[in-house]
């Protein structure tokens, strides 16, 4: 994932080749997104805040090969809250792709998906096998209608079996 560490800024001070969305709100890069220097690695990491009225996303993509297994993974810190107060879960989407042309959503990182901790760094990994007609992936990461501020650092894809230094 290209600048899943959010290291490299364009010229607003935003990590450069990552998408922020939402709906049900307004969302987006300076209104709920924003770099923070408070990383599990690296200087940066991404800090994005929920609300109760919509969800807002993270969008990052990667090349995946047909048929190959990938370890998605990310770190995060914070706290987010459900409608009835209590601690909620962040997880992401995925979004295929065979040549540029979407396909739909695979599935989601379910029961992967991790609670942040306030104070402390917490990793999410799911495993994702690329079917044979998927050559591209996007991972939307969501808060999905709750409410707080998440950290996300080390956004990762990496083909299962490669070896991945911890930093």
């Amino acid at each position: 994932i290209a600048n899943g560490g959010f290291e490299t800024l364009n010229d607003a001070g935003y990590a450069a080749g990552i998408t922020i969305d939402g709906f049900d709100g307004d969302y987006g890069w300076g209104k709920n997104a924003f770099i923070v220097e408070d990383a599990a690695g690296g200087s940066y990491a991404l800090s994005l805040t929920g609300d109760l009225a919509g969800a807002t996303r993270i969008f990052v993509g990667a090349a995946v090969e047909p048929g190959k297994t990938y370890l998605y993974t990310f770190k995060v810190k914070g706290s987010v809250v459900n409608g009835s107060g209590a601690a909620a879960s962040v997880g992401s989407d995925i979004e295929q792709f065979n040549n540029g042309a979407w396909i739909g959503v695979n599935s989601n990182t379910g029961s992967d998906a991790v609670t942040p901790v306030e104070g402390e760094w917490t990793t999410m990994n799911h495993f994702y096998s690329a079917p044979e007609n998927v050559n591209g992936v996007n991972f939307a990461t969501f808060l999905p209608w709750i409410e707080g501020t998440v950290l996300f650092d080390d956004m990762g894809l990496y083909e299962w079996g490669e070896i991945v230094e911890e930093e």
